[in-house]
């Protein structure tokens, strides 16, 4: 469950980025 939180966190950001 932890990773699962900087996973979403890192994939947020990077959608962010993308955007």
């Amino acid at each position: 469950m932890k990773d699962l939180t900087w996973i979403t966190n890192i994939l947020l950001q990077d959608n962010k980025s993308l955007h």
